[in-house]
Parts: structure tokens; C-alpha cells; sequence
């Protein structure tokens, strides 16, 4: 490459050489014998230098693609060596994260997933084994799960149960306490009614009270001027009394001067 460099520009100096012969005087006599001269031979010297270069490239390139071809005949083997340990080491390490899965599942993945799938469609009869020993599973988990499932959906049945029973003694009870009100209510018509002909006897009995209270200040004034008479009847029996007196006192004084008279 550095040769095909150099005759390159020993060829491009030479260009501009002729181009300043082609210009100056008698140009056209020197810049054709420089030409011819000088001008071809740079040329040709740059055009020699390329094929060469181009061999020692092609050459180079036949030499490379042979030691390719060795190097890969070489390298194939090992290739071949290595894709078989890869495939053994990829099956051995298959195999142990297939083991290592099973243990984490507790049993073939399959089997698992028909599990899960069967506890998330809410089936909890099926039987679900878990191998002796084996408490951290996915199998196991799933066992465990249904399990409790199982007793909690056992509560909810009864309590379920539970208030539909109760739920049927407060029917009753709603019921019964229905037909109570409205026997209340009767009774409370009927005490309304009976309120009523209270008050109205209420209303009589305060019209008969207010009419005997009127009696009652009548006779008590009849009794007033009864008292008045019976006191002026005393009055006048007491004047009666002192005037008995009187006539018995002068009847005696009277009978006491008969008496002397008939003495005398």
C-alpha cells in the first residue's frame, strides 16, 4: 500500500509539472515531450505498483482464506466438541431444574396446574395427595389451602344455616307480633270508644256535679234561713221563758198576798 501511495503522488506531481509546462511559453513542444516521458512513466509506474499491491492483496486473501479453511477444519472439531458437552451440560442442568421443579411443585407440573386450575374453579372435593414428609410444595400449599377452604366454607354453611334459621324465627316472630299489633290496635279502637263515652259520662257527671252544687248552695241557703228562724224561735222561747217567770214570780206574789190576805 505505501508503494502504490508513493507512485501515486510521484505520478501527481508530475501532472502538475506538465500542467506549468502547458501553460508557459513554447508549452505545447515541453509539455508533450514531458508527457510522453515523464508523465507516462509515473503512470505507469502507479499503475504497476497497484496491480502488484493487488496481487499481494489477492495473494494475501488466498493465503488468509486457506488458514480460514484450517482454522475452521481445525476449529470444527472442537466446535463439535463443545456443541455435545453444551447439549450435556444443557440436559444435565434440564434435568436438575426439572427435579428441582418437581420438589418446588410437589409433583409433576401437569398435575399441579390441573390442581390449581380445580381449587380457583372453587372444586374442593377432589383428593389432592402430598407425598410423606413434604410441608413446602406448591401441591403441598395447595393441599393445606383446600383444607382450610374446606372448614371455612363449612362455616359459612352453617352460619348460612344459622340465619336462614333465624331469619325463619323473625318471620315468626314478625308474624306474631303483626297479629299482636292488631290486636292492640282493636284494643285501642275499643279503649278509644270507651275514652270516649267516659268523657261524654265525664262531661254528665260534671253537668250533674255543678247541678247538685247548685242544690247544694240552695239548700244551704234554705238551711242559712232556717238557722235564722230556729234563732229568732229560740229568741222568742227565751222571751216566752222570762215571761214565765215573770207571770210565776207575780202568780207567787199574788198567791203570797192571798195567802196574808187569808190570814188576815
Amino acid at each position: 500500500y505505501a508503494e502504490v501511495v508513493a507512485a501515486r503522488d510521484t505520478y501527481f506531481k508530475a501532472q502538475e509539472k506538465l500542467l506549468h509546462l502547458s501553460r508557459g511559453e513554447n508549452s505545447d513542444a515541453e509539455a508533450r515531450a514531458f508527457f510522453r516521458a515523464e508523465s507516462r512513466s509515473s503512470f505507469n509506474a502507479w499503475v504497476r505498483a497497484i496491480e502488484r499491491s493487488a496481487d499481494y492483496n489477492a495473494a494475501g486473501s488466498e493465503q488468509s482464506r486457506k488458514d480460514a479453511e484450517a482454522d475452521y477444519a481445525a476449529g470444527h472439531g472442537w466446535s463439535v466438541s463443545l456443541t455435545l458437552v453444551s447439549v450435556l451440560v444443557a440436559v444435565g442442568l434440564a434435568l436438575l431444574l426439572l427435579g428441582h421443579v418437581r420438589r418446588l411443585l410437589g409433583g409433576d407440573p401437569a398435575e399441579a396446574a390441573r390442581l390449581v386450575r380445580q381449587v380457583a374453579e372453587g372444586d374442593l372435593s377432589g383428593d389432592i395427595r402430598v407425598r410423606p414428609g413434604d410441608q413446602r410444595s406448591l401441591i403441598a400449599a395447595l393441599h393445606a389451602m383446600q383444607l382450610s377452604l374446606r372448614q371455612v366454607v363449612g362455616g359459612v354453611r352453617q352460619g348460612s344455616e344459622s340465619v336462614a334459621s333465624a331469619s325463619a324465627q323473625i318471620a315468626m316472630g314478625n308474624s306474631d307480633l303483626s297479629q299482636r299489633t292488631e290486636e292492640q290496635a282493636s284494643a285501642l279502637e275499643q279503649t278509644a270508644a270507651t275514652m270516649t263515652e267516659l268523657g261524654e259520662t265525664v262531661h254528665q257527671t260534671s253537668e250533674n256535679a255543678q247541678q247538685a252544687d247548685r242544690l247544694a248552695r240552695s239548700a244551704s241557703e234554705v238551711a242559712q234561713r232556717g238557722g235564722a228562724v230556729v234563732a229568732r224561735f229560740v229568741d222568742t222561747m227565751r222571751g216566752i221563758d222570762e215571761s214565765s217567770r215573770r207571770i210565776a214570780d207575780i202568780i207567787g206574789t199574788i198567791d203570797g198576798i192571798a195567802f196574808q190576805t187569808n190570814i188576815l
